[in-house]
C-alpha cells in the first residue's frame, strides 16, 4: 500500500484583528498547491487540534469546502 507524502501546515493568526477566516483558509490552501495534489474522487483525510483555537470549527468547515471544489 503506498501512503501519501504528508504535507506540513503552519498556522499563524494574529490575534488582535478581525479575520475572514474562510479566505484565510482559502488563499493558505492554494499558496500551498494542494489543489494540485487532489484528484476528483480522491478520498482525503481531514483531522485537527485547536491548541486553543477559538474558530476552529470555522477553519475545518472552510477547509472541508476547498477540498470538495
Amino acid at each position: 500500500m503506498d501512503i501519501p507524502r504528508l504535507q506540513i501546515v503552519e498556522q499563524g493568526f494574529k490575534q488582535d484583528c478581525e479575520l475572514d477566516v474562510r479566505q484565510a483558509v482559502f488563499d493558505e490552501f492554494h499558496r500551498c498547491g494542494w489543489p494540485s495534489n487532489i484528484s476528483p474522487g480522491q478520498t482525503v483525510l481531514i483531522t485537527a487540534g485547536s491548541r486553543g483555537g477559538a474558530c476552529m470549527t470555522d477553519v475545518l468547515r472552510a477547509l472541508v469546502s476547498c477540498v470538495k471544489t
